[in-house]
């Protein structure tokens, strides 16, 4: 059975990579925020849609001992195809996970093709799982209606 997302393809819309000579002795340390899938629908065909990622390497500012020599940002954009008619609930799921899925996949794999020869290392960003991304949203909604009634 073939898949109900079509990859068209993809345009790296923002990267930016900058480094800094290493100090010796020191760890490398630094974070990535889990990229938030923003999901743009074709208003002409509502099967056609658009999925633009993007974040960035943090430094962890607050270990004096350790170094963050590498500025990392992205912004990509990739277009996708429902294949065949779905109910409400998948195409939600499909658009909001396997899509941005499939993406941040192909944004792990250049990352680290861009750096692999690099004096720092390879980087491999983060798995993500765009499905908990979506259910931590949810209960953050949650608790903010909660406290809101509470406040009352």
């Amino acid at each position: 059975m073939k898949s109900p997302v079509d990859f068209k393809g993809y345009q790296i819309l923002k990267i930016n990579y900058v480094t800094s000579p290493v100090e010796e002795g020191l760890p490398i340390d630094g974070s990535i925020p889990d990229p938030e899938p923003d999901i743009r629908v074709n208003p002409d065909n509502k099967n056609k849609f658009a999925v633009i990622l993007n974040s960035k390497i943090i430094p962890e500012t607050d270990k004096e001992d350790h170094q963050c020599p590498l500025e990392l940002e992205f912004e990509v954009l990739g277009h996708f195809e429902l294949t065949r008619d779905l109910d409400e609930e998948e195409r939600i799921f499909h658009m909001a996970v396997s899509a941005p899925s499939m993406l941040y996949g192909i944004v792990r794999s250049w990352v680290s093709q861009l750096t692999s020869n690099s004096e720092i290392g390879t980087i491999m960003l983060p798995s993500v799982q765009f499905a908990d991304l979506g259910e931590e949203k949810d209960e953050s909604k949650e608790k903010e209606g909660a406290s809101k009634s509470t406040e009352k």
